[in-house]
């Protein structure tokens, strides 16, 4: 890995010399790995899009958090569809914009894919009176209209 400056004008950074990029086979998957003295850590790993339900599709749109937190983690999500992936676009406290892949494993639910804080998470998708809200730790959001 290098950094370059205005694109072009490379930047010396030691840090940057130690680390590597790896892909390990695990379980069947494919997993992007960051190996820096001798720590290696996981940061993503390969997907291919799932069909997404119905409801999913028809509750694409933005959502305020309806219930009171003194300190939210967020307070907004986005729900969108991209070339055939289900996204979770939302900004977090003190880690900024996230954007989170969503693999439906029923009509209702979906799980966050990758590591860290949010891999595994599952999300509900809701809907009450002809009108969805999103479920996820804890937290109820309402579309933003």
């Amino acid at each position: 890995m290098k950094l370059l400056l205005l694109g072009f004008l490379p930047i010396k950074v030691a840090s940057l010399d130690s680390l590597r990029l790896t892909v390990r086979q695990i379980n069947g998957q494919k997993i992007l790995g960051m190996q820096q003295y001798g720590l290696e850590l996981p940061f993503g790993s390969d997907y291919s899009p799932t069909p997404i339900p119905n409801d999913w599709h028809e509750a694409v749109g933005e959502y305020r958090l309806l219930n009171e937190f003194k300190l939210p983690p967020f307070t907004f999500v986005k729900l969108t569809v991209e070339d055939g992936i289900l996204f979770l676009k939302t900004e977090a406290r003190k880690l900024g914009k996230m954007v989170l892949v969503l693999q439906p494993i029923s009509d209702t639910q979906s799980k966050v894919l990758g590591f860290g804080r949010t891999g595994g998470l599952v999300v509900e998708l809701v809907q009450q009176n002809g009108k969805y809200s999103i479920k996820m730790l804890g937290m109820e959001f309402a579309v933003d209209k």
